[in-house]
């Protein structure tokens, strides 16, 4: 099929697409050499891209080809439920490289599950919660290091002793109540400097 001719493609797709990518109408002008008002009259239906033009819009919004012959806008949940944000952060202006990130992740989550639920097994709890409290850290247990050693196959170092340990705790997991549930191996400094013969 030659790449100049006129693709009939749903222009409320074409919209959808580059809104949920996170870019203006005039950055997408700049990666297909365009004026702005072109992409604007592709997006009203009133002249269609070619299709080297819609290859190249779906390389730049990382989208399959096909999406934009849908018949309607894909009902996807808004990005922003899919994350945490720091306060003043606002719902909807993210960049698209966060856009791209967040959306990768969450491709990438489904195709695990799926994986893990074809073979039959179960997906893990993780009993471990965060917030933004500057007290956090002297209530819950470091969930970024614990996740980072549970990817990495690693061990967790901390002084933190378990919930058993201490007079009346507060709560009840502490770095090595989860390391221990988790699976992981968990010392202490000292632990550490023995286990690798550091001296002195």
């Amino acid at each position: 099929m030659p790449t100049v001719l006129p693709v009939p493609i749903n222009p409320t797709v074409l919209e959808w697409a580059r809104k949920e990518s996170g870019y203006a109408v005039n950055r997408v002008a700049d990666r297909l050499h365009v004026k702005p008002e072109r992409i604007e009259a592709w997006e009203r239906g009133e002249r269609p891209p070619t299709l080297r033009q819609v290859q190249e819009l779906a390389r730049f919004f990382h989208r399959p080809l096909n999406v934009f012959f849908l018949p309607a806008p894909p009902q996807v949940p808004p990005l922003a439920a899919e994350y945490r944000r720091l306060p003043g952060v606002t719902p909807g202006q993210e960049s698209p490289e966060l856009r791209l990130a967040v959306r990768q992740m969450i491709n990438r989550r489904e195709t695990a599950l799926g994986l893990i639920e074809e073979l039959g097994k179960s997906v893990t709890a993780f009993p471990l919660t965060t917030h933004l409290n500057p007290k956090a850290e002297y209530e819950e247990a470091d969930a970024y290091v614990i996740a980072l050693a549970k990817l990495r196959d690693g061990i967790v170092v901390t002084q933190e002793t378990s919930a058993a340990e201490k007079n009346k705790p507060k709560r009840t997991h502490f770095i090595p109540d989860v390391c221990r549930e988790l699976g992981l191996h968990c010392i202490t400094l000292l632990g550490l400097m023995r286990r690798e013969g550091w001296k002195f």
